[in-house]
């Protein structure tokens, strides 16, 4: 070959690799932020919104745009629209991005596609029930074991390109597929912003349900009378066997589960003040052990978070130190609200047990009662 043919050969291939490598306007020169790092842990810190506003203001502008058309939105429908209309801008940014295979663009459109036709139909009123083509989990680029998601994507070309796991400056030739998964990237990163501002709305409701739960789940354990751990295993069996809990096609329930309205009682030990007919004056009030056997409580739902209309009843014994009647005596036990009253027999004598909660109650009404109820809290501490 003359010298003239292979001139011609090295200009012809050079021109070649400048076409192919070409430079990506949106993104500025890119390196990993220590010299150690592999490109698998640094490339997401590259992709950055701070990236973005520096490296690519048009983007920049759309996605500040379609941020504030999303928040003045009124109606879902709206914001579907809004959120349609950002992904189908963002198609021809992240097919025409330079030097990124054909096989890595076609699967980000093809993301792209499903969300757009997605958001089509939503802003008809009519989302689709599959929400994967709009999850943000679909646009994170860390999320990279979910088949399918922006991450995946790019760790699969990464890999392959021997690129994932490896430090740019010992291997240079993967700093050029750096700079263009990164160039990739702040364009995936605009969809990601997008998906999550049209999901603000409702995680906003989701945090609201999620609080309000909570505070019921809590008024239940707490507000309905302590439960004891065998009282919560059984509850739990029967709460499971009563009520219909929607579940996926593998068994987990959807949804936050919705506290009971009603619950069990079964072997609950306590303690109250006891009033005795028969008794000399100064022993008529005393400490008493209740044991409720079998019982039942349930309430009207829960009002501001608390449990509201509570009433119950109990077969219950009470255990006392009585002086002239058997110290066990067997009857009801009846509850409301904070409160519950025992009515007991003793060998003829009938008793009348209170809560701590009732005598505290009580207590309040004059200083003759405040001082019987508490003598024998007195006499218990001796």
């Amino acid at each position: 070959m003359s010298r003239r043919r292979l001139s011609s050969a090295l200009i012809g291939a050079a021109l070649l690799a400048c076409t192919w490598l070409q430079p990506d306007p949106a993104v500025a020169a890119v390196s990993c932020p220590k010299d150690t790092d592999e490109i698998r842990f640094c490339f997401a810190n590259l992709v950055s919104l701070a990236r973005l506003q520096q490296d690519n203001q048009g983007l920049w502008s759309d996605l500040q745009r379609a941020k504030t058309h999303l928040a003045t939105a009124k109606t879902g429908a709206e914001r579907a629209q809004v959120a349609g209309a950002a992904f189908a801008d963002l198609k021809p940014e992240i097919a025409g991005t330079p030097n990124v295979p054909a096989n890595v663009i076609g699967q980000l459109v093809g993301n792209l596609d499903a969300a757009i036709q997605w958001y089509r139909l939503a802003g008809t009123g009519a989302p689709p029930d599959d929400k994967i083509p709009v999850s943000i989990g679909r646009w994170m680029l860390d999320n990279t074991d979910e088949t399918g998601s922006a991450g995946a994507i790019v760790k699969d070309w990464l890999t392959g390109a021997g690129c994932w796991a490896v430090v740019p400056k010992n291997k240079p030739e993967c700093i050029p597929v750096l700079e263009a998964a990164v160039g990739v990237g702040i364009r995936v990163l605009v969809a990601r912003e997008v998906v999550d501002e049209f999901n603000l709305p409702q995680r906003a409701k989701n945090l609201t349900e999620v609080t309000t739960r909570a505070a019921q789940w809590e008024a239940y354990l707490y507000g309905t009378q302590f439960q004891y751990a065998w009282e919560l295993v059984a509850n739990r069996y029967i709460d499971n066997s009563w009520r219909k809990i929607p579940e996926d096609p593998f068994g987990n329930e959807l949804g936050l589960r919705i506290p009971p309205t009603n619950r069990g009682i079964f072997l609950h030990p306590d303690v109250g003040l006891q009033y005795i007919s028969g008794q000399s004056n100064g022993d008529k009030v005393v400490a008493a052990l209740t044991f409720e056997w079998l019982g039942y409580m349930q309430w009207k739902g829960y009002k501001d978070n608390k449990v509201d209309g509570l009433w119950g009843i109990s077969v219950v014994s009470t255990v006392a130190d009585e002086r002239n009647a058997p110290k066990m005596g067997t009857g009801v036990m009846l509850h409301w609200g904070d409160y519950a009253l025992a009515i007991t027999s003793h060998g003829g004598h009938i008793a009348y047990t209170i809560n701590l909660k009732l005598g505290d109650k009580l207590s309040t009404v004059n200083d003759t009662w405040a001082k019987e109820i508490q003598k024998p809290l007195d006499k218990a501490k001796q």
